[in-house]
């Protein structure tokens, strides 16, 4: 801290000497004109240079260095949240004048996790190497999704990382909660025809192909062609897609919104002999709540016609074209 009645500026550079190279510097801190450096260091020697804002000016000042001691590192574990609150006792390493919370994790295997900062006031999330404040920044994240949460989501091979917890803004206090979960998608559930399964949305699933949402995803195979109808119905507004082949990341052969009428979803689609899967997820980001997805069967039943017959039918939604896509039919068969 450099403060003085007169305009202060303030200097960290490293070694012992004056020309050394600049490693921060302030000039007013708080709402004054005084100055402060906060920051974690290494094991080394460092010179303070204690100068003015304007040129020539004179007058008293004092400086003191202190010692951050409460930047310990706070253990986290696999799949737990926690709640703290950000002070000037705590200086970010990565972020000047913010302040911070560190905790660590240590991964005995490769593992795919997902770490969530969240607060009423705008975050910024780092990933370190190492049991370490200063470690090298891996990854870091300031937005996630529509809201001012971070969030920070990677593949990790063996090893122990830090977590630094700081805000967008300079000096920047409130409440959050950090936390950390192994991010592998569940297994895809079976979903046989003419069936309706019930679930839920929760942040424990990702959406593979919109970012930012919850979903869930179930598989079916069709032995033979048959027309399928796919219906998802929540109070939330859902969003469905079908895709190839028995995974979350499959290609995608189609997609609906809003299809089935008050925001819910629809696909209708001719599919032939194979392995599908359905993801249902949401329009919303990071929207959560109950649904029911459900799989029928608009079987292509095929009727007889005799020579010199005549038919009546009409055409509706429980019977695809198979070779005009997007169109109805009805289908007869004769022998001769």
């Amino acid at each position: 801290d450099l403060e003085s009645s007169t305009d202060t500026y303030l200097f960290l550079l490293r070694g012992n000497g004056v020309s050394g190279n600049e490693i921060q510097h302030n000039d007013d801190s708080g709402g004054t004109r005084n100055s402060c450096i906060e920051l974690s260091l290494s094991s080394g020697t460092y010179t303070i240079e204690a100068t003015t804002y304007s040129s020539r000016a004179t007058g008293n000042f004092t400086l003191s260095l202190s010692s951050q001691n409460n930047a310990s590192i706070e253990p986290v574990s696999m799949n737990q949240t926690q709640s703290s609150s950000w002070s000037a006792n705590i200086a970010s390493t990565h972020r000047s004048d913010c302040y911070a919370r560190y905790y660590s994790f240590t991964l005995s295997s490769s593992t795919s996790v997902r770490i969530d900062l969240e607060s009423s006031t705008d975050t910024y999330l780092y990933l370190l190497q190492g049991n370490n404040t200063s470690g090298r920044v891996i990854q870091s994240n300031d937005d996630f999704g529509d809201t001012r949460n971070s969030c920070i989501e990677i593949d990790l091979s063996a090893g122990t990382y830090t977590i630094e917890a700081t805000t967008y803004s300079d000096k920047a206090t409130g409440n959050f909660t950090i936390s950390l979960r192994n991010n592998i998608i569940e297994a895809v559930e079976p979903i046989s025809i003419n069936q309706s399964i019930n679930n839920s949305w929760s942040s424990d699933t990702e959406s593979t192909h919109r970012s930012g949402r919850y979903a869930r995803y179930y598989s079916f195979t069709l032995n033979s062609s048959a027309s399928v109808s796919i219906n998802l119905a929540s109070s939330t507004d859902p969003y469905l897609f079908l895709l190839q082949g028995n995974g979350t990341d499959g290609s995608i052969i189609d997609s609906d919104d809003d299809s089935a009428g008050n925001r819910n979803s629809l696909i209708e689609k001719s599919l032939s002999a194979g392995t599908y899967t359905i993801e249902a997820t949401t329009y919303a980001s990071g929207a959560s709540g109950s649904f029911t997805v459900s799989l029928s069967s608009n079987s292509n039943s095929i009727e007889s016609i005799a020579i010199n017959q005549s038919k009546n039918g009409s055409w509706s939604s429980d019977c695809e074209s198979t070779h005009r896509s997007g169109r109805y039919a009805r289908y007869y068969s004769f022998t001769l």
